[in-house]
Formats: C-alpha cells, structure tokens, sequence
C-alpha cells in the first residue's frame, strides 16, 4: 500500500510505504515533480509483480543551487565613439550571453558615455550606468532571457544589444 499526502504547510511531497519493496522513480518536468512508485515482490531476482502508481504536482523541490554563472563578456566602447562618423562605437556590437552571465563595459575613449538599455526612443530602465569616465567601466548580470538593446544617452547614434539565452 502507498499513501501519498502533501503538506499544504511547507509544501513537501510525504510518501509513507509499508514493509514492502518499491522502485521509485523521480522525474523533473518543469515546474512539475512525477513521482512512480512501482510496488515489487518480495523475491528481488525476479522483479516480476509490481503496482504502478503515478503522483503528479506542482511541488516546489529543494535542492543544491546550480553553479553561479561566472562568465563575463567585455564590451570596449572605443575611442571616437562620441563622433557620428565614427566606424564603430561599442566592440562587439553584438554579444550572445547565458542566464547570470555578466557584461562589462570599459570606457576606451577619453569622453564619458553611458550604458542605457533600451532605444534612443525609449528607455527600458532593466540597467543604466550613469556616466563612464575614460578608463572606467560599468558592469551588469544579466538573469533573465530576452534580447536587451542599449545606448548611450548624449550619443545616440551609439547603439548594441546583447542577446541572453
């Protein structure tokens, strides 16, 4: 006999089992925790007689925390980027990061510029770097998925996106 409960208190999946034999089997679908419990003959050899039960909930799992993403992409926002004509004005333009990986802008030209996501047209307010003086940077992690674009708020012109996955 299998009795299943769950505390409504802490949230924590309770499977209490008679002296018997089961295989239990855990699966993690997102967001979603199947339990199979699989009753077993008492002659382990042969594993022939078995029940199946399935529990399936929305339990909320305790477990170790994943790593800490510790990558870091530089962005350079060059020298002359304050100037329209200017080839370029952040390098790389474009970057494609993880969930918790962190961007770095270092100010490689000797005028001050910021790091402001968004469009010209229109700030998010998801980070925002105030001024970056020449030889200073500004640094951002980023923990959620989505194409962020950015700008510099007195250079316009000086636009680039980062692409979380």
């Amino acid at each position: 006999m299998i009795k299943a409960t769950k505390s409504i208190s802490n949230s924590i999946l309770w499977i209490a089992l008679t002296p018997v034999f089961f295989l239990i089997t855990f699966y993690l679908i997102p967001s979603v925790l199947v339990v199979q419990a699989q009753e077993m003959s008492t002659n382990i050899a042969f594993l022939t007689s078995y029940e199946p039960v399935t529990i399936v909930g929305n339990t909320p799992l305790t477990s170790q925390p994943l790593p800490a993403n510790t990558s870091t992409t530089t962005i350079s926002i060059v020298k002359g980027g304050a100037d329209p004509n200017n080839e370029q004005f952040y390098v790389p333009k474009m970057v494609n990061i993880t969930v918790g990986a962190t961007v770095k802008w270092e100010n490689d030209d000797p005028v001050p510029h910021t790091v402001t996501s968004g469009t010209p047209e229109g700030p998010t307010k998801e980070f925002d770097s105030g001024f970056i003086n020449v030889g200073d940077s500004f640094t951002h992690i980023f923990d959620k998925k989505g194409l962020f674009e950015y700008f510099c708020m007195p250079h316009p012109w000086m636009t680039g996106k980062v692409t979380v996955d």
